[in-house]
């Protein structure tokens, strides 16, 4: 992992704690034995090394001092390869070494309709 990476992935996680965004977690362990998908916020008592997300019903830990971040796209990116931001949105993996990866990525505003952009 490079602190460039680290460092983006820990931006894009604060930013989304302070705008309140709403995002999707999916984790799938590296065995591939189970898997699973939420749909929350980051909570504001996230720090730096322990992130809380809390959904409708539940909440999810993770511990972050030892997690690496990889597929890391921003809204630059976004722009940069031309890819509407009402549909596509920011995202970040999380990886666990031997154990494995959480991909969270923001998900795009209802509409008045309660459509998604």
């Amino acid at each position: 992992m490079s602190s460039s990476e680290e460092s983006e992935g820990r931006r894009l996680l604060n930013n989304w704690k302070t705008s309140g965004a709403s995002i999707q977690i999916s984790f799938a362990d590296w065995g591939k034995e189970f898997s699973f998908n939420l749909v929350g916020h980051l909570s504001p008592d996230s720090t730096e090394n322990e992130l809380l997300v809390r959904g409708v019903g539940c909440e999810l830990f993770l511990d972050m001092s030892r997690a690496s971040f990889k597929n890391i796209v921003s809204k630059e990116g976004l722009k940069r390869n031309a890819l509407p931001e009402s549909v596509y949105g920011e995202s970040v993996t999380v990886s666990f070494a031997g154990k494995g990866d959480f991909t969270l990525v923001t998900r795009p505003k209802e509409t008045a309709s309660g459509r998604l952009n």
